[in-house]
């Protein structure tokens, strides 16, 4: 981990940063439930914080995020003495006497609504409260609310979070049918529109090299024609002396050559564009249109060759079964005249035989380099076409049956260009879930009749959106340790993405509605669309804001019991650090250095 710490890291942060890193922000969320993040958290941002400090000079703000046990009720026994215990030494971590003077930690503490073993939706509002938590503009507007909130006291930085939930627009029924249907269109668009274009390459150049093998020479092979079997004969003529190796370049009309025979690097991954994507698939089929022309012609003139090779071959056959089984006409005139030898008669021959093989190899291995760039390129090209295909197809099949077709867009998509790299990153066979954030990513923002799906807001206009909003009615999380109090503090409205008008608008309605709170509209919402409202309140007392009376109990229930030193993964020294004994009952001594009034 330390390597990783130490160099992918930082150089990231280095990178990111133009190389002078003077502030980094670490977040962290976990809960104090009893799971991993409940003990390790705070030892992975601690190692954060360490590598940060020793290799840079920056400052470093470090958030711990904590879910408090009532998110978990009913999933265990110990769900909630963890996280009494939990509680106790991340508040402990956050406000150590101990920190680095370049180090400023806060703490946000909030509860989710229990539901039990619905995991996904417990994930939907934590992850809904993260993202609204994490939003540019609600991190600005807290920091202009309450720009002095670090110098309150070791508890300043510690805020309670609550937060108003309505009902998010669904990735498969909502944005799916919005989105999947045009992406998947242009996708299929892509692949049309990439027939050959002929002007698009000015020519084929094949680049050749000659090798010569080893072969007997054509005067030793003859000297010994008589002693030699007509069939060995004519192999020996017809030996192969030459080996041809080729390569195929498209000269393009602008002058740039694209080497086939060996697949340019940039052929290695899908481009970043669909226009780039589709001139890649026009100069493929461009190339695959003439490499088919060159194969035929080059078929053509090796078949007329060959058929030389073998006319030449069976002449030789016959010359020399002649000379060996002379005809009565041939032994008459052989009487009057001196006989020609066989190697004499069988001359001219042999040598447009080596001829005619040569050129049959040249013409095989020009024939073969060009098949091969073919088989290059067309690979080349089946793979970006099977990939655009399941890829549209990915997108056509995420739209429900009988959801095609939606009379008003909840949601309107970013310029598919602008996500094709997203899409390409997808699994060849992406699941659900890839799918669903994929298509989450790719929302520009959303329209009014989404605001009002996500509302359901009754009739489906702004103004009873806004009027939702401000009333609160929706799905509010409980308050931290099950205290009973009104939902108050720094409120903060955090909208999904919407049209620069559409904002305007809300934002005017809702401050008609005599609601102050600053409005905010998110430029991101990956994990969930939905309207969420935000609840900020300062922790002023140890024990009645954070230890309410639910926390206490199983506080002294986790010191109780025999698994102390498991449920305390750094034994009582956080107890301690805030100030807390736990006899028959759990006492806080007054602090001033604490803040505490108990």
């Amino acid at each position: 981990m330390r390597d990783f710490l130490d160099h992918e890291l930082l150089d990231c942060l280095m990178q990111a940063s133009g190389g002078v890193l003077g502030h980094v922000r670490l977040i962290g969320k976990g809960s104090v439930a009893g799971a991993t993040a409940s003990a390790g958290l705070r030892h992975v941002l601690w190692a954060l914080e360490t590598a940060i400090l020793e290799k840079t000079n920056a400052t470093v703000h470090t958030e711990i995020h904590i879910t408090g046990s009532i998110s978990y009720t009913g999933l265990g026994v110990r769900v909630h003495t963890n996280g009494a215990a939990g509680v106790v030494e991340s508040l402990a971590h956050a406000i150590s006497k101990n920190q680095h003077n370049r180090v400023i930690r806060s703490v946000r503490l909030s509860e989710l609504p229990p539901v039990g073993e619905n995991r996904d939706e417990r994930s939907r509002y934590m992850l809904e409260v993260e993202q609204a938590v994490q939003c540019v503009e609600v991190g600005n507007t807290l920091d202009r609310l309450e720009p002095n909130a670090s110098q309150d006291g070791p508890l300043g930085n510690i805020k309670t979070v609550r937060s108003v939930h309505f009902a998010p627009l669904h990735p498969r029924f909502h944005v799916a049918c919005d989105i999947a249907p045009g992406y998947a269109k242009m996708l299929r668009q892509v692949l049309i529109d990439s027939k050959p274009q002929p002007s698009l390459v000015h020519k084929l150049r094949l680049n050749t090299q000659q090798h010569e093998l080893p072969r007997e020479d054509l005067q030793s092979i003859l000297a010994r024609a008589d002693a030699t079997e007509a069939s060995e004969l004519v192999n020996l003529l017809a030996h192969q002396g030459m080996r041809t190796i080729g390569t195929v370049e498209a000269i393009l009309a602008t002058g740039e050559t694209v080497q086939l025979s060996d697949a340019p690097a940039v052929w290695a991954t899908l481009p970043s564009t669909t226009a780039q994507v589709r001139e890649r698939l026009i100069l493929q089929n461009t190339s695959l249109h003439l490499l088919d022309q060159e194969i035929a012609t080059q078929d053509a003139r090796l078949a007329g060759t060959e058929e030389q090779v073998g006319r030449l071959g069976r002449q030789i056959a016959r010359t020399v079964t002649a000379s060996r089984h002379p005809t009565f006409g041939t032994r008459l005139r052989d009487l009057f005249s001196a006989p020609t030898a066989l190697p004499d008669q069988l001359g001219a021959d042999a040598g447009l035989l080596r001829r005619a093989v040569d050129q049959q190899q040249q013409l095989k291995g020009e024939l073969d380099a060009l098949q091969t760039a073919r088989k290059l390129v067309e690979s080349e090209r089946d793979f970006t076409v099977r990939r655009l295909s399941t890829m549209a197809a990915c997108l056509e099949s995420a739209v429900p049956r009988g959801q095609q077709h939606r009379v008003q867009p909840t949601v309107v998509a970013k310029p598919l260009d602008s996500v094709f790299a997203d899409l390409c990153a997808l699994p060849i066979h992406p699941d659900d879930d890839a799918v669903s954030r994929f298509l989450l990513r790719s929302v520009a923002y959303v329209t009014e009749p989404g605001l009002a799906a996500i509302t359901a807001a009754e009739p489906p206009r702004l103004d009873t959106v806004a009027l939702k909003i401000v009333r609160h009615e929706a799905t509010s999380t409980p308050p931290w340790g099950g205290r009973p109090r009104p939902l108050d503090g720094c409120v903060i409205h955090v909208l999904p993405p919407l049209a620069p008008e559409t904002a305007d608008k809300l934002q005017d309605l809702i401050r008609a509605q005599g609601c102050r709170a600053p409005v905010v509209v998110a430029e991101r919402m990956p994990a969930s669309l939905n309207c969420t409202t935000l609840f900020f309140t300062p922790v002023t007392d140890l024990k009645d804001d954070i230890f309410t009376q639910f926390i206490q109990s199983n506080l002294k229930a986790a010191y109780d019991d025999k698994h102390r030193s498991i449920i305390f993964a750094g034994g009582t020294a956080a107890l301690e650090e805030l100030g807390i004994t736990i006899e028959d009952r759990v006492i806080f001594h007054d602090s001033d250095q604490q803040g505490n009034h108990s």
